[in-house]
């Protein structure tokens, strides 16, 4: 805590050794305070402000030097590790504490999001993303979650010392706005219970997030660049180069709230002591994320998009192929030349990662094709395995598109490099508030609590040219 702080209005300005400190100031003052700040918060809280951005600002200063070389940087001190990162940094910090968790409670598809995620942010956002992901996945701040989850009331009476200082630091870092600060929910959700980082997506009824491109993000909005934009010529040594019109329009993703309500029982909860907890959160582990994972799954299939104003939800891929010059149309019956119509079309650049994703039904139908002309052989068009693969594509199974590719209308079919053309964009941290009891239609305890789940999830197509969507009509 910070040096010189005494109450009253002749309070000094306090003084600050680390960022840390700083922070713990700003989220104390935070918590007690629900209006205008007085006359001595006011001054702390300035200072405070003044010494982080004063550190931040130096600590890039720093940074800068180092990877000009003009002084030893990171990747030259005996305390760093392999990444060249400081080993007491808040991001050694995060994958030290992530990486002591067993396979079952964190697949190694989710530490391979976390990292990924570390991988994308840049600067002071790693820097605040390593600060969250310490505090959230440590097993101290999950100890103390389940404790008022179970007990809103009197949970935080059971805490130990650790889980006190594990609230604390979270507290303290969503007072700077990551993970959902200023919302009003009573928590953060644990890492190990964030449905933003561990939904299960395995192929059966949402592929989607295997395939796309994704990418977490602090804000509320991904900008990206895309390679239509740039134009070519061939020019002469020493001439001007020609004058080519320029037409770019980035891809831009906006997050978009998701909210999920689960009820569960006191008897589930036990009294928040021993193993009951435990229980509860391998429970509330798989309910977030099925109920997420099927959320979004109708969502990046059809999503409505930007179109919905305050209603808006991600961009379904269908929604931002539709009417596209992506969109192919089978005109009758499907058959083995609509989809190799859909493969050929898919441009070269894009083949060597394509994938197809359609309803089991549609997948069935396809299996009937001969691999050659008709009436020769019996060889299907798809190579069985886990999944199938149609010439080398691999073919998976996605619910959410229609099932049966005979009705009028119906989209059917998506194919091509979705990594390239599609993208998911999550807004760090998922935030849940308590509900102590639920009632009944007649106004009576049902002896259930309650946790109300949200967060923020943005996607959309940024290449159409990368898929093609088929469907059934005429163009």
């Amino acid at each position: 805590m910070p040096r010189n702080r005494r109450s009253g209005a002749s309070e000094e300005t306090p003084q600050f050794t680390n960022i840390t400190e700083a922070r713990e100031t700003l989220a104390e003052i935070h918590a007690r305070n629900d209006g205008e700040l007085d006359g001595a918060d006011r001054e702390r809280w300035t200072a405070a402000e003044s010494f982080i951005q004063t550190a931040e600002t130096r600590m890039e200063h720093l940074k800068g030097l180092a990877r000009s070389g003009s002084i030893d940087g990171p990747n030259r001190s005996r305390q760093t590790g392999s990444q060249g990162r400081d080993e007491s940094s808040s991001y050694s910090r995060a994958r030290r504490t992530i990486d002591g968790y067993s396979r079952e409670a964190l697949p190694d598809d989710v530490r391979h999001r976390v990292s990924q995620a570390f991988d994308d942010a840049r600067g002071a956002d790693r820097d605040r993303l390593s600060d969250y992901a310490a505090c959230a996945a440590d097993p101290d701040y999950l100890s103390a979650f389940m404790r008022i989850l179970v007990d809103p009331a009197g949970g935080h009476r059971s805490w130990s010392s650790d889980e006190l200082q594990a609230w604390q630091r979270m507290d303290s870092v969503r007072a700077l706005g990551v993970g959902a600060a200023g919302d009003g929910a009573s928590a953060a959700v644990p890492l190990v219970l964030d449905p933003s980082v561990a939904l299960t997506s395995d192929g059966s009824v949402n592929p989607i997030r295997q395939l796309a491109s994704t990418q977490s993000i602090l804000g509320n909005r991904w900008q990206g660049v895309s390679s239509e934009g740039v134009v070519n010529d061939w020019t002469l040594e020493a001439q001007e180069v020609p004058l080519t019109p320029l037409t770019f329009e980035p891809p831009a993703i906006t997050t978009r709230k998701y909210t999920a309500f689960v009820p569960f029982s006191f008897e589930l909860g036990g009294n928040g002591t021993g193993g009951d907890w435990r229980q509860l959160a391998d429970e509330l582990r798989k309910i977030f994320a099925d109920s997420v994972d099927n959320q979004q799954a109708v969502a990046f299939a059809t999503g409505t998009g930007p179109a919905d104003g305050e209603f808006a939800q991600p961009e379904g891929v269908v929604t931002g192929l539709d009417g596209t010059a992506s969109q192919l149309f089978a005109g009758g019956a499907f058959d083995r030349d609509d989809l190799l119509a859909v493969r050929y079309a898919v441009p070269p650049r894009f083949r060597a990662n394509a994938s197809v994703v359609s309803s089991l039904e549609v997948q069935d139908a396809a299996r009937e094709f001969h691999a050659i002309d008709a009436g020769v052989g019996d060889v299907s068009i798809l190579t069985e395995g886990n999944p199938p693969t149609f010439r080398g594509w691999k073919w998976l199974e996605y619910s959410e598109l229609d099932a049966d590719p005979s009705e009028v209308g119906a989209n059917f079919l998506v194919a091509g490099d979705f990594n390239a053309g599609y993208k998911i964009v999550d807004r760090v941290g998922t935030s849940i508030e308590i509900v102590a009891h639920l009632f009944g239609n007649a106004g009576r305890p049902t002896g259930q609590r309650g946790g109300l789940l949200w967060g923020r999830v943005g996607a959309g197509v940024i290449n159409a040219n990368a898929l093609r969507l088929l469907s059934n009509g005429t163009s």
